[in-house]
Formats: C-alpha cells, structure tokens, sequence
C-alpha cells in the first residue's frame, strides 16, 4: 500500500493479535515486493541473490525481521542447504522480496513487534491530539515527508539510537 501522507510504497505485515509491522519501502523495493506478490520474476538483486541461492542448490525458508538499527529493518534471511540452515543479515525489504518469491514464511521478532506496534499507536495518538488541537484556530503546520518520516524512525527507536545498519 502507499503511505497517504509520503506516497512511498509500505509492506503491512499482519501478525497475531491484530498487530502490523509497517515496512517503508524504496521504489526498487517496493517494485521486487510487488512482482514477487504476483508471482513474476525478480530482478535486479533480488534476482541474483534468488538465482545465487537456487544455483548452490539452496531453499529460502524464513525471513526474520529481527530489529530496527538507524532507521532500517534488519532481517535474517535463512536458508537451507545440503541439510544445514544458513542465516544472512539483510534489510527486511531484501529478505521479504526473497522470502515472497520463494514462498518463504515472513516471520518478526516478538519483542520487537511489541515495540514497534506500542510506539505506532502512541505516534498514532500524538498525531490525533496536534490535529485536534490545531483544529481550534490555531495556523495548520506542515512538515514534510521527510521530516514525518524522520521523526516516526526517531520515535520507534525511542530517540536514543546512534547507530547505522551497513549491509
């Protein structure tokens, strides 16, 4: 789906309880994502690292979203191979590609889904109270997309984190 007030590309992943992990997407992403759910192939790097895998006689068998680390998912994705589990670390939008080409499970941390819908929904509150509020004659404010999307990552982190995920 799209995220109406950025338009960029978003995975809702609907886990038990009623809880969703929102995964921002980038345009290449959201387009491997896309393809995957319709069952096209893949492309780009998605497609080498499926081909890659496939070549060496693997099977995908899970993406882990297992943390938030600089504003990015990190994720594992895990593998089987000649009767041996193989983990490799990846962006969530990487491992989640792969995962849905492949039929894979997409599964996520418990703690980390906790945190994650528990700060959604307190950022959810936060933005229905500044709009109640700026509904009472005071001058509307505008931020953009980006600064939205800044101040979401800085609030699921809890405003301490420092460091930058590499893949």
């Amino acid at each position: 789906c799209l995220d109406p007030r950025s338009g960029r590309a978003v995975v809702l992943l609907s886990c038990p309880a009623g809880r969703r992990l929102p995964i921002w997407l980038a345009d290449d992403d959201a387009s491997a994502v896309q393809a995957a759910l319709d069952g096209h192939a893949l492309r780009g790097p998605h497609r080498l690292l499926h081909q890659v895998i496939v070549s060496l006689r693997g099977t995908v068998t899970a993406a882990v979203i297992r943390a938030l680390s600089g504003g990015v998912y990190v994720a594992d994705l895990v593998l089987n191979h000649a009767s041996s589990e193989t983990v490799l670390s990846a962006r969530a939008s990487d491992a989640v590609a792969v995962a849905l080409y492949a039929g894979a499970p997409i599964r996520c941390d418990e703690q980390l889904l906790d945190k994650v819908s528990a700060r959604v929904a307190e950022a959810a509150r936060r933005e229905r109270d500044t709009r109640d509020a700026l509904s009472v004659g005071a001058e509307e404010v505008y931020q953009t997309a980006g600064e939205r999307w800044h101040a979401l990552i800085a609030h699921l982190e809890g405003e301490s984190a420092k460091g930058h995920y590499d893949a």
